[in-house]
């Protein structure tokens, strides 16, 4: 068809400014951020660049938490979530959640004791 060469080259585009997009020998769009596989659609790119998963999952499960160790550390079989060897409870990757619970009066209680 004739939209077709126009659509791969602005689809290429896309690719090209998201490294996180991979195109897979299927001809289908993997996104490694959401894990979703896609069509070679630029809409439906689009659409899901725009979308509310990939923009948290941009957010939250990107940021470095290692500032945390050793008192929390990534989850041992949950990759969304982080585990706290102060308290040991499972929190989950929400910066905000995790900046709470460090400077909690639990978290602050407990740790004079792990120490």
């Amino acid at each position: 068809p004739s939209w077709y060469p126009c659509t791969m080259a602005s689809l290429a585009t896309i690719l090209s400014q998201h490294r996180d997009l991979k195109l897979l020998p299927s001809n289908r769009i993997k996104c490694d951020v959401t894990g979703h596989e896609l069509p070679p659609d630029v809409n439906a790119v689009m659409a899901h660049l725009n979308g509310k998963k990939y923009k948290k999952a941009l957010e939250w499960y990107r940021v470095d938490y290692s500032k945390y160790e050793p008192y929390i550390v990534p989850h041992k079989s949950d990759s969304t979530k982080l585990y706290c060897n102060v308290t040991k409870q499972d929190l989950n990757k929400i910066p905000v959640q995790i900046e709470k619970h460090f400077n909690g009066k639990k978290f602050l209680r407990y740790q004079l004791l792990w120490k």
